[in-house]
This record gives structure tokens, sequence and C-alpha cells, in this order.
């Protein structure tokens, strides 16, 4: 049994990000009424133009939440922190904001119909060879940011009798405004394709107007209430091929280089020395290198389309062409 939409109100953590940016148009766009949680510092360049209600505070500070959170009937929280200097920092942001997060739920809107938790695949780990991980699996997460996501998800679940919890396990998310896959675009443009380790590495992958049709979908589905789903394309794909469409959208044929998992771990290690005297956050860390060095990032989002009826619509050719339109459009590539 499904809930219609209409005069209920979303709130959206990270709704000035890349996922839920595009989450608050999906919800608009679907008659939510939504509500989006930001800092008083975010660049809201991307929620121009959309209906919303702007509510300023952060997951870290829980008295900021109460207020936020009263009054919603439906709360999805995609903000997280995806780069961060130690383990602590992914902590405090992934695992203790969002137990912030829902503890102000179960004091301020204990009634809500839904809490829907964006997580990451890094919080279940790679799969071990071809065949995909399934929700069923158990987790074994390679970094810190993939501990701290599983983390996360633990806190929900801990209230998933107290109040109904989905959780979303994207893959790699892809499309405009995104600032990951994007680095993989201007490798392309380069005329490179970097490879951690000689042997080949297969990734799932999901374009984000995918993702967050699902999360949507999820949201309103009475079956979906206590579960975790996978969201990713049907088909996964080595990383020779995502290069070489991203290679065909940016008129480019990148050569591979091979980088041996031993140098790759100096170089990161060089990084951090750098960035750590910048007292920045370095782009590539040994430990985020314990994730590019595994050979199968592969899900399954069978669970998804049994329970949800969600499948990805978007090809890889499609979403990858549109999304290099996106960036030369604005001038990123």
């Amino acid at each position: 049994m499904k809930e219609s939409a209409d005069s209920q109100t979303a709130l959206v953590t990270g709704a000035n990000g890349f996922i839920g940016s595009h989450l608050c148009r999906e919800l608009v766009n679907h008659g939510f009424r939504v509500r989006a949680l930001v800092r008083k510092t975010s660049n809201l360049q991307f929620l121009e133009n959309l209906d919303l209600e702007l509510v300023f505070g952060e997951i870290t500070q829980p008295l900021s939440l109460p207020e936020a959170v009263r009054g919603v009937d439906y709360v999805f929280h995609p903000a997280g922190l995806v780069k961060a200097r130690n383990r602590e920092t992914y902590f405090s942001i992934n695992r203790d904001g969002t137990r912030n997060l829902v503890e102000a739920v179960l004091a301020t809107a204990p009634d809500i119909k839904r809490f829907v938790h964006v997580s990451s695949q890094a919080a279940a780990g790679p799969s071990r060879s071809m065949t995909a991980v399934l929700e069923s699996d158990p987790p074994s997460p390679v970094s810190f940011y993939g501990e701290s996501k599983l983390a996360s998800e633990k806190e929900v679940l801990k209230r998933k009798d107290k109040i109904p919890v989905t959780i979303i396990r994207p893959p790699a998310v892809y499309g405009p405004r995104d600032i990951d896959v994007y680095k993989f675009f201007r490798l392309a443009k380069a005329g490179i394709n970097p490879s951690i380790g000689i042997d080949p590495t297969y990734v799932s992958i999901v374009h984000v107007h995918d993702l967050v049709r699902c999360i949507r979908m999820a949201s309103l589905s009475d079956k979906a209430a206590g579960e975790t789903f996978f969201a990713c394309n049907r088909e996964w794909y080595s990383m020779d091929t995502l290069m070489r469409v991203i290679g065909k959208a940016v008129n480019r044929q990148p050569i591979k280089i091979a980088i041996p998992i031993p140098i790759a771990g100096f170089i990161a290690f060089l990084i951090e020395l750098v960035y750590g005297l910048r007292n920045t956050i370095p782009p590539v860390s040994r430990d985020k290198l314990k994730e590019l060095a595994q050979k199968y990032w592969i899900c399954s989002a069978e669970k998804a389309q049994k329970v949800l009826g969600w499948s990805a619509l978007i090809s890889i050719e499609e979403g990858l062409y549109s999304t290099s339109e996106w960036y030369k459009a604005k001038r990123w590539l």
C-alpha cells in the first residue's frame, strides 16, 4: 500500500548538496512540501527557483534540530561527510550527527511516516568476486568512511521499533553537480585513465536522478519500513569501460596508466603530508586508497526491484554524456 505525497511535509538534510538538492527537486515535483536543512554559510545555488522552506541548522548541533523536524511527515537524511582527515571526524558527523537527528525526531516528531537514511555501499563493503553484494550479506567496510556509514545505519536501526525507517545504499553516484566522479571526467579530458593495481576493477553506479526516485519511492512504500536497499544500475561495469564512455563524452581516448598499490600508497602518504601542512583535507589518502584498491565494488538492486518496483532507467551512455554536457555548460570542463 502506498500513500500520496500531497500536502506532506518533508525535511531534507544536506539540502544544498549534490544528492540533497536533486532530492529536493524530486520531492517538490511530486507534491511534497519541502523543508531544506542548511547551514547559514551554505551555498544555495542548487536550490534556486525551488518552492521550499529553508531552515538553518546542523546535524552536529542538537539544539538546532527540534525546530527543524517539528511538524514534518517525512525525514530524508542524505547529509554526511565523504572526506575527512581522520576516523574521529567521520564518526562525529556520520554516526553522531545521525544519532542527533534521530533523537530529535523521537523527541519532537515521533509520529513521522518515514525516516529515510541515505547511506552508502561503502557501509556494506566490496564484494569478493563478480558475485554482487546483497543487503543480507554481513557488512565488511574497508575504510573509515565505510565504518562510519555503517555506524550511522546502526543508529537508525536502533530506533526502527519506535519510528518507521528505511536505509538506501547507493554505490558511486554521478550526474550534474557531482564533484567526485567529476574528477574522472577531468582525468579523461587530460587523456589519462589511472588504475590502482594491474587487475581490472568493476563497479556499480547510479545516476542521481534514478537514485532520488528510488529514495522517494521507498519513503512511500509500506513494505520498505525497516528495510535496507541498494540502489544501482542492473549492470555493473569495469572502470576501463566507464573511462572509455567518459572519454567519448569529452572527445578524448584516455590512456590507461596502472599504478602498483605500494607506489600508490607512497604517493597517498606524500599527499597527506603536503595537505597536512596546509591543514586541509587531502584529495586522496591511504585510508581512501583502501577503497580504490578493491577489485569489486558491485551490488545488486534486485531487492529494490522486487519490493519497490524500482529500477534504474538511465544508461551509462546517456547519463555520462548528459553529465559531461552539464559540466561543459558550467565550464567545469
